[in-house]
């Protein structure tokens, strides 16, 4: 038994279902799962029970997670004391949304920290802007990354303002079309939306915002609506091997590191007539404190795009 298992069980009892804490914790399901049954085997008590509704708290449960909490919290204090006021710690929760560009200046973040043999502790999720701004607002994510075209990014801004969050913007820049190497109209050097209207465009989806600003964000009004084909995904890589491997597949992006495109065989392609433009943000609750150590992290996370 360790600390970090109890800190597992403690998000189970508190989300009411594995899944939940699992998508909490940053973990997968199955690995989750198995963490509790070996709590709960080296401890000798049932913690939780399964029933049709989902997971709840045994009796003999609740009295094993209050202890647990006490303990939870005393080496959350001498972690706070002894670790994370350390001048040589930096330690942040990043919640964005889907970007190999953002994934990237990370790298460059964590690259400079070792570089300063800096100790850290951070946290890193992909999202939809919806689930950036919930972490940021419940204090799941110290920071928070928007991203989104031009006749959306209001929508989420306003959103992130309307839960006390700070919003500073990222400079814009111009959409290209993502393609594979292999798509027919990969020897063009420059494409029209006419041309992309037989093809399938893949979108990263966002579960709140309503279908017509997808339309007007991807589409920039050209493409009449229901004649479209159009594949919503939520998560990084499923977009990726949709544009590699469905035949005719693209996606808009701001930009893409020319290390992924090589990787998996794809291209950058500009657009005629798409003014459409890519807008980022860095949002944190008003509270938060501005240290020094969270200003670096927010430099590396909002340089503009190549």
């Amino acid at each position: 038994m360790d600390i970090q298992h109890l800190t597992y069980a403690l998000e189970v009892r508190n989300c009411g279902s594995i899944s939940k804490a699992a998508q909490r914790l940053f973990m997968a399901q199955p690995n989750l799962s198995n963490a509790i049954k070996e709590l709960e085997r080296e401890t000798h008590t049932v913690i939780f029970k399964r029933t049709n509704r989902g997971i709840e708290t045994t009796k003999e449960g609740e009295e094993f997670l209050r202890h647990a909490n006490d303990i939870v919290n005393q080496f959350r204090a001498l972690d706070r004391i002894y670790v994370e006021q350390s001048a040589s710690f930096v330690k942040a929760s990043i919640t964005t949304m889907r970007s190999s560009i953002i994934c990237d200046r990370l790298i460059r973040y964590i690259n400079h920290l070792n570089s300063q043999d800096l100790f850290f502790r951070i946290h890193f999720r992909e999202a939809t802007n919806e689930e950036v701004i919930d972490d940021v607002n419940t204090g799941r994510a110290t920071i928070g990354i928007l991203r989104a075209n031009t006749s959306s990014f209001d929508y989420f801004c306003y959103q992130a303002k309307a839960n006390q969050c700070l919003v500073q913007p990222v400079p814009s820049s111009r959409y290209t079309v993502l393609m594979s190497r292999d798509h027919p109209l990969s020897r063009e050097d420059e494409l029209t939306l006419d041309m992309l209207k037989p093809y399938t465009e893949v979108i990263h989806g966002d579960f709140e915002i309503p279908w017509y600003m997808y339309s007007d964000a991807y589409s920039s009004g050209a493409l009449e609506p229901g004649a479209e084909k159009v594949l919503f995904v939520y998560d990084r890589g499923t977009l990726m091997d949709c544009i590699r491997n469905l035949h005719g597949a693209y996606s808009w992006t701001i930009s893409t590191m020319p290390e992924s495109l090589e990787i998996n065989g794809l291209i950058e392609k500009p657009c005629k007539g798409y003014d459409m433009e890519g807008q980022e943000a860095i949002i944190y609750k008003s509270s938060t404190p501005l240290t020094q150590k969270l200003l670096d992290l927010i430099a590396y996370l909002s340089q503009a795009s190549e």
